[in-house]
């Protein structure tokens, strides 16, 4: 299901065309986003695809790649979906620069507007201080800190 807000177009990763999965995958091995990512390793073109098939029997997630005037800007992404919460991901194109906020507001916006979650929560590497100072400022607080990786939630008022 792809969706339109705040004058995004969303695409569901289930949809993407072949120029896209290739764009995502570019974006996931691009070293500014890799060293980011809970496992660091460069995915083959092999497994992105045997990924993006997975998609279609998964049915609590869901991976959106994020395009602000026809341009990917990032991907927003919400795993373990139940009735009440998720776990959500984010990662920008490693190309620009200032859209964190925006990407956080179309997370915050599914999550309410489409899902009707009350809570979300997210994993970061304690290195990563860019994405912590992000989620901190938008409300998240820590939970736990174990071995360089903390744990944020968020109570959403929907």
């Amino acid at each position: 299901m792809n969706l339109h807000i705040k004058g995004c177009r969303l695409i569901d990763f289930r949809s993407l065309n072949d120029a896209q999965k290739r764009l995502v995958l570019e974006w996931r091995n691009h070293d500014a986003v890799r060293t980011c990512m809970l496992s660091q390793k460069i995915i083959s073109y092999e497994e992105h695809m045997l990924y993006l098939e997975s998609l279609w029997h998964m049915k609590d997630k869901l991976c959106y790649l994020v395009q602000k005037q026809n341009r990917g800007i990032g991907v927003i992404e919400f795993g373990n979906i139940t009735k009440e919460s998720a776990q959500i991901g984010l990662s920008k194109n490693p190309h620009i620069k200032g859209v964190g906020n925006l990407l956080m507001s179309l997370i915050e916006s599914v999550a309410c507007e489409k899902l009707h979650l009350q809570e979300l929560q997210l994993e970061v590497l304690e290195r990563n201080k860019h994405a912590l100072h992000l989620y901190e400022k938008w409300g998240y607080s820590v939970t736990s800190n174990q071995e360089h990786l903390i744990c944020m939630e968020k109570k959403l008022c929907c």
